[in-house]
């Protein structure tokens, strides 16, 4: 209920445009692509943008301070992809099935130090989920973490 045609793409700029100032504070910036294109999807704003800016705060707080995090945002086949890629210490293929898990935390000293409670990836895989979409994590520790969130898309670059 209560959802809407969002420009997905506009979404993603925002939320880089938001969150770069916390993102100057760990020497990394916000890089969005694939944002020439127009990207839809049917969905609350508020909601999504939250899911975002909490993945987005997530490869701030857990990358390496000084690296490039990207935002890209891509059609594949009848879905509307948005990926949030970051270089850091990552996470162990035995925490990746968990990570989605309400207060579970791959290192519970380091979260306690940047404030985590642990239920932000639960709750944007619920958001997520309530939107048709899906989310999954994909982490070669000590390189690139990405995120990726997927939505039945709508538009002429994507079949409904």
């Amino acid at each position: 209920k209560d959802k809407k045609v969002l420009n997905l793409t506009a979404l993603i700029v925002n939320v880089a445009d938001t969150m770069q100032i916390k993102a100057k504070r760990y020497n990394s910036r916000i890089v969005p692509e694939g944002i020439e294109t127009d990207y839809y999807v049917k969905g609350r704003e508020d909601k999504l943008r939250q899911v975002f800016i909490n993945l987005v705060d997530n490869a701030i707080k857990y990358g390496e301070p000084g690296e490039t995090i990207r935002l890209i945002a891509e059609a594949k086949k009848d879905k509307v992809c948005v990926s949030v890629v970051n270089r850091g210490q990552g996470i162990e293929n035995k925490d990746l099935e968990n990570i989605f898990e309400p207060f579970f935390r791959t290192d519970k000293e380091l979260s306690r130090e940047l404030g985590s409670t642990g239920l932000g990836l639960s709750i944007s895989r619920k958001i997520v989920k309530e939107h048709g979409g899906n989310i999954e994590a994909d982490s070669t520790p000590g390189e690139e973490t990405v995120f990726m969130v997927s939505f039945p898309g709508i538009g002429s670059e994507v079949n409904v």
